[in-house]
């Protein structure tokens, strides 16, 4: 989406509700309201969000917010500033934004160094291309844009696209920053661009969503992430709407690789309480069943080797975690497609 002279990066919708700015919606305004309740709110979430432009004058100002928090949330999220592919030097990034209006200046760089990286080791994304990726945890708050400012051109950014589903897991929860997370590590790897449809604490595998990504035609691969934010319901509900939700994306693309995956190891199968069992065969069940070539599963329990890879509350990844996940999920990609 082009947004005063700039690209908010997944982004799908821009929602005003007479606060100041716009709330920035990863799913289309139609769709969202077709989802489930708190699918709603974990859109508005600036996972795989990025704000992207060309600094045509000196430097470019970005007025921001952090939504309103409750109390068990940080009133402070981490922007990250990256020129192309590269991370900003420590003066530039990272960048906290708080509930209050956050100014975030970038200034132009002497970019010969980087430049000249650029034409010995080819990097998905253009070193004259400013990238901020927004806090993913919470919802943001665009106001203003000011300065000098061009959207990419489309030889700035990677051709292909990697589209993540999933839980708060394939959302980020737990990263200490936005490109820490698995999906953002994986996209890097595989030198794609991301799609984050990670949806924390609602991954409930809407139908109304399977039909969107149906439509999309701007990714090449996906993952899947289903069962964990599902535990609680009736196995055969599960089987049934997963098997929807595959197969409808599925039968849309049968010339695209889908990866789908269960629940990634947590404190239950270190604890053999077997509460993710019928889960993970359920997921295995459907993709041999609907026998196409191009959709493969993994086991969960592949992507994550021991609990150690987990934070302390034994159910989301901590850095370590998400980058092991990136690793597994990149080997077994590559391994496949080539």
């Amino acid at each position: 989406m082009i947004h005063n002279d700039v690209e908010l990066y997944n982004v799908q919708g821009l929602i005003e509700d007479g606060k100041g700015g716009f709330r920035l919606s990863r799913l289309p305004v139609e769709v969202r309201a077709k989802v489930n309740e708190r699918a709603q709110f974990a859109c508005l979430s600036g996972s795989g969000v990025e704000i992207r432009f060309r600094l045509l004058g000196e430097q470019a100002t970005l007025i921001l917010a952090r939504d309103s928090v409750p109390d068990d949330v940080s009133p402070y999220g981490i922007a990250e500033v990256y020129i192309g592919s590269f991370q900003g030097s420590y003066h530039a990034s990272p960048q906290a934004v708080t509930t209050n209006k956050t100014r975030i200046t970038i200034t132009r760089q002497d970019l010969e160094r980087v430049q000249s990286n650029w034409n010995t080791e080819k990097q998905p994304f253009d070193s004259e291309l400013v990238r901020v990726l927004l806090p993913y945890d919470w919802a943001n708050r665009l106001y203003d844009i000011e300065g000098d400012v061009a959207p990419p051109l489309p030889d700035q950014v990677p051709s292909e696209r990697y589209l993540a589903y999933g839980s708060s897991i394939t959302h980020g929860g737990s990263a200490s920053l936005h490109s820490a997370a698995y999906a953002s590590r994986l996209a890097e790897k595989l030198q794609m661009d991301l799609i984050n449809l990670g949806m924390a604490g609602s991954a409930q595998m809407d139908l109304a969503l399977a039909e969107y990504i149906a439509r999309r035609q701007d990714w090449n691969i996906a993952t899947l992430e289903m069962g964990v934010n599902l535990t609680d319901w009736p196995i055969e509900r599960f089987r049934e709407t997963a098997e929807a939700f595959v197969r409808t994306i599925a039968e849309a693309h049968p010339e695209r690789w889908i990866f789908c995956t269960d629940i990634i190891r947590n404190r239950h199968d270190d604890a053999g309480s077997g509460v993710n069992d019928a889960f993970r065969e359920a997921v295995t069940d459907i993709v041999s069943n609907l026998a196409s070539p191009r959709v493969i599963y993994v086991n969960g329990l592949k992507l994550l080797s021991t609990i150690t890879g987990l934070s302390s509350d034994g159910l989301h990844p901590s850095d370590r975690g998400f980058s092991e996940i990136a690793d597994c999920w990149h080997e077994r990609i590559v391994q496949t497609i080539l």
